[in-house]
């Protein structure tokens, strides 16, 4: 539905419930309508973000650091491990 049809349509509405604006059925009907007109567009939303053009575009926001070996991350989480262990162990008892 054009945007002009949507006016025209909007203007009929309010004019024949006597002013006062679209009822809750037409205003109800009208959204229907547009989330349906819309729907394919949202549907081509994964398609939109492996676009090249816009994945370049990102690039330079995206901030890629080089990660450490696996290795330096291990003893700090065996170690919150054990604490989280011994917290539970003392809120049991």
């Amino acid at each position: 539905m054009s945007s002009r049809a949507l006016q025209n349509r909007l203007f009929v509405a309010a004019k024949a419930s006597g002013g006062g604006g679209p009822s809750r059925r037409e205003t109800l009907s009208l959204s229907l309508g547009l989330a349906a007109a819309l729907a394919p567009l949202l549907a081509n939303t994964p398609a939109l973000a492996a676009n090249p053009s816009v994945v370049n575009g990102l690039e330079k926001y995206v901030k890629r650091k080089k990660l450490d070996r696996i290795d330096t991350y291990i003893p700090p989480l065996l170690g919150a491990r054990d604490q989280l262990i011994r917290i539970g162990r003392v809120m049991s008892e």
